[in-house]
């Protein structure tokens, strides 16, 4: 009769007692959380009642922006100033891109933008184009005729493989003073993302 092996005797240790290593697995993770609770608590003492203080993790500035298509169309969110959000539309079919901001001190938008990116992208030569559409954050934009709001769309051309750049004309002291204000995106870069042209099926 052959002597058993280090395998086999492990194999046979652990199916015979398979409790022994569930039971100190569940120890050793109790063990770790109970000792970073702990610690949090401790760095806390000098709370009132001795509650975990948030004020010691860091701050966090979270920004947030949305987008969202359908077949013809996509919508998209972005901060144009400090607390500030506009609404942002491109129609597939005449390649308008249009933006909002919302007045915050009454119902209504009181800044409107527009443009037509049909001749950025060459579309006119594309059947049924098809865009992308997200928008970014750059808050150090400016032009000659003054400053740039903090958001940037990008727009892609998904046939052609073409991207380009907008960016939102933006007088801050105009929204302070209730004054409405209109103006054109402005495109400030583009490129091509796909070196080779697909055809609509």
């Amino acid at each position: 009769m052959s002597e058993p092996t280090s395998a086999s005797l492990f194999r046979a240790t652990t199916s015979a007692k398979p409790w022994l290593a569930i039971a100190g697995a569940v120890a050793l993770g109790g063990l770790l959380v109970a000792g970073g609770l702990g610690y949090a608590v401790g760095r806390s003492a000098g709370s009132s009642a001795g509650t975990l203080d948030w004020s010691l993790l860091p701050a966090i500035e979270a920004h947030a922006s949305a987008s969202v298509a359908q077949e013809n169309f996509v919508l998209a969110t972005g901060t144009i100033d400090e607390g500030l959000e506009a609404v942002f539309f491109l129609d597939f079919l005449t390649g308008d891109l249009k933006g909002a901001v919302i007045n915050e001190r009454q119902a209504g938008f009181n800044g409107l933008f527009e443009y037509n990116v049909t001749g950025d992208f060459g579309a006119a030569g594309v059947k049924n184009a098809k865009y992308l559409m997200v928008t970014g954050e750059a808050r150090n934009l400016r032009q000659a005729g003054g400053r740039l709001g903090h958001t940037i769309l990008y727009i892609v051309e998904a046939t052609s493989g073409q991207m380009a750049a907008y960016a939102v004309p933006w007088n801050p002291a105009l929204y302070a003073a209730g004054k409405p204000q209109k103006g054109s995106f402005v495109r400030i870069g583009a490129g091509q993302l796909r070196s080779q042209f697909v055809r609509d099926q």
